[in-house]
C-alpha cells in the first residue's frame, strides 16, 4: 500500500514540477511577439484556448495549451465544433467513453473532460507527436 501512495506522489510530483515549468515558459513568452519568437526559434509556443461560457467541473475559462508545428493547430472550424458540442445537454458525455479522432495538441478532448466529466476520453491521432503534445497538455 505504501508502494501505491509512493507512485502517486511521484506521479503528482511529476505533474506539478511540469505544470511550474510550462507556466514558467508561458511568462517568458507572454505577449504575442514573444510568443511568435518562441516559435519560430525553439518551434514550440504556449498560449490559452478561451473556453467561453462552457465552464467545466473545475470552472475553468480557459484551458494553457502547447502547439508545435508538426501537428495541426487549432483553427476555426475545431471551435465552431466545440461550440456545437457545447449546446448538448450536459449529460450527454457522462459516465461514458468518449474517443476523439485526430486530437491534434488535445484541446477539445481536454474541453469535453474537463465539461462533461465522461468516464474515460481517448485522443487519438495518426501523428505519435501530436499524442505526445495532447499529453503534456493534460498537465
Amino acid at each position: 500500500m505504501a508502494e501505491v501512495e509512493e507512485t502517486k506522489m511521484e506521479e503528482f510530483l511529476k505533474e506539478s514540477a511540469a505544470r511550474a515549468f510550462l507556466a514558467a515558459i508561458q511568462r517568458r513568452f507572454a505577449d504575442k511577439d514573444a510568443a511568435d519568437r518562441c516559435f519560430r526559434s525553439y518551434h514550440f509556443r504556449i498560449h490559452d484556448i478561451l473556453l467561453g461560457d462552457s465552464q467545466g467541473k473545475q470552472k475553468r475559462k480557459k484551458l494553457t495549451m502547447m502547439e508545435i508545428p508538426s501537428i495541426f493547430i487549432p483553427e476555426d472550424w475545431s471551435f465552431t465544433f466545440y461550440e456545437g458540442i457545447n449546446r448538448h445537454p450536459d449529460s450527454i458525455f457522462k459516465d461514458k467513453t468518449v474517443a476523439e479522432l485526430g486530437c491534434g495538441n488535445g484541446w477539445i478532448s481536454i474541453a469535453l473532460a474537463e465539461k462533461w466529466s465522461p468516464l474515460k476520453v481517448y485522443g487519438l491521432d495518426i501523428n505519435p507527436r501530436a499524442v505526445k503534445v495532447a499529453w503534456i497538455n493534460l498537465f
